[in-house]
C-alpha cells in the first residue's frame, strides 16, 4: 500500500503565490487547510490537505495541523499536531541529562503547548509538556484548558492589583472574550464605537 498519495506539479506552470508557499500547487488556493509538498529554491511548497490525504484518513486536516500524514503511519502515530507554544520558564533551575556520559548536559525548563487530535477523536485536546522533563505531560480539554487559563489569568491580574477586592475574578467570559471592549479580536467593532458602549 502506498505510504503517501504524492501530488506531481510543474513547477513552470505555478504562478507567484504558489512558489512562495502561499497558494495550493495543484488546485491554487489560497483559504484552505494546507500540506507541504516540496521544497523549491529554499521555499517550502503547499498542496491542500485534502489533495494528500492517506488512506486512513478520512476528512481534511484541521487548520492548525502541522504533520505530514503516511499511509505507513502506525494507529498510535496518527494524529493531528500543531507547533509548539513554547515559554521559558526562568526562575527553576536547569536539569542535568548528562548522568550518563559522566558529563553535564544541562536542559532550561520550558512551558510548551500544543494541540492534538488522534484521527478518530472528534475534538483535539491541549498538550501540555516540559522539555526538561519528559515524564510530566498533561492532556486537557478545550474545556479544562479555558478554566486553566482564566485561573491562571486572573491570578496574574492579582498579582499585579487588577482583581475584584471581593477575590479572583474571571478574565474571560464563557465565549473565550476578554473585558477589553477595546479588543477587536474579541469585540470584531470599529474602535470609535468602542468609547460609546462603554
Amino acid at each position: 500500500m502506498s505510504n503517501h498519495i504524492t501530488t506531481t506539479y510543474d513547477p513552470a506552470t505555478l504562478n507567484a503565490a504558489q512558489l512562495d508557499g502561499l497558494a495550493c500547487v495543484t488546485c491554487g488556493s489560497d483559504d484552505q487547510p494546507m500540506k507541504p509538498v516540496d521544497v523549491r529554491d529554499g521555499v517550502q511548497v503547499f498542496e491542500c490537505a485534502e489533495h494528500s490525504m492517506p488512506y486512513w484518513q478520512t476528512e481534511p486536516c484541521p487548520a492548525w495541523c502541522r504533520d505530514v500524514h503516511k499511509g505507513s503511519d502506525e494507529e498510535s502515530d496518527r494524529l493531528h499536531t500543531s507547533p509548539w507554544q513554547i515559554t521559558p520558564v526562568t526562575t527553576m533551575d536547569m536539569e542535568n541529562f548528562g548522568h550518563g556520559s559522566g558529563l553535564p548536559s544541562w536542559v532550561a525548563h520550558t512551558a510548551e503547548v500544543s494541540l492534538q487530535q488522534g484521527y478518530r477523536e472528534v475534538e483535539p485536546r491541549v498538550l501540555m509538556h516540559d522539555a526538561a522533563n519528559d515524564r510530566y505531560h498533561l492532556y486537557l480539554t478545550l474545556d479544562e484548558t479555558k478554566q486553566l487559563a482564566n485561573a491562571m489569568l486572573a491570578h496574574v491580574a492579582a498579582a499585579r492589583g487588577r482583581a475584584h477586592r471581593t477575590g479572583l475574578t474571571q478574565v474571560y467570559d464563557d465565549d473565550g472574550r476578554c473585558p477589553d471592549l477595546a479588543c477587536l479580536a474579541c469585540y470584531p467593532i470599529p474602535a470609535q464605537r468602542v468609547a460609546e458602549t462603554a
